[in-house]
């Protein structure tokens, strides 16, 4: 699974708190993007701005936060927003491997089973976090679903957080129990197996 460096681009620092923070897509990645610009007096686009680093640019001290998400209802939801509503801007990775605006959801599931695109979104969150290891940063976690009040914790030990926002409204057809397709959802399982174990996921 390669992830280039571009897609990597996802880590805002606090120097004042020796705080990073990473803002992992489909896994809150809006709200958290949102609050760390409030919490830095900006708004609009954080890229041009000098906020987003690679994990290798952040100081060894820092503690390292970032979501993680339940790996199945994280692929729904790219499949949901990515590839089913067929948005204007198509994600050039998932195109590679053959995966169309508007396929249906067994087939983007088969298409990821072939190969892995060069997409972040799609990429297992374990890998995403990999080279927090590397580096050997301590790794603090936020459950996506408990996000609200494990942000809360969060700003209760680093006060200078802007409050999380709630920004994107959850699409009901964008959670495992829409489907029925049960054998696609095993092969999601398989695929994103170590992020099931890592992470707890039953």
């Amino acid at each position: 699974m390669n992830v280039s460096a571009e897609n990597r681009r996802l880590v805002f620092i606090f120097p004042s708190h020796k705080l990073a923070i990473h803002c992992t897509p489909k896994a809150g990645f809006t709200s958290m993007k949102t609050a760390c610009m409030a919490t830095l007096g900006l708004t609009g686009s954080a890229r041009g701005k000098g906020l987003l680093l690679t994990w290798e640019e952040v100081p060894d001290d820092y503690v390292a936060v970032a979501s993680v998400r339940h790996p199945v209802d994280r692929a729904i939801s790219l499949w949901v927003n990515g590839v089913r509503d067929q948005p204007r801007r198509f994600s050039p990775g998932l195109a590679a491997i053959g995966i169309h605006p508007g396929m249906g959801f067994r087939d983007f599931v088969e298409r990821l089973a072939d190969g892995w695109p060069d997409d972040h979104h799609a990429a297992p969150q374990s890998t995403l976090f990999d080279p927090w290891a590397d580096c050997g940063h301590t790794l603090r976690l936020l459950k996506f679903n408990k996000l609200g009040t494990e942000w809360e914790k969060l700003r209760k030990d680093y006060p200078l957080l802007a409050g999380l926002p709630h920004m994107n409204m959850s699409d009901p057809s964008a959670k495992r129990s829409a489907y029925s397709d049960l054998e696609s959802i095993d092969i999601l399982k398989c695929l994103y197996s170590r992020d099931m174990e890592e992470f707890g996921f039953g």
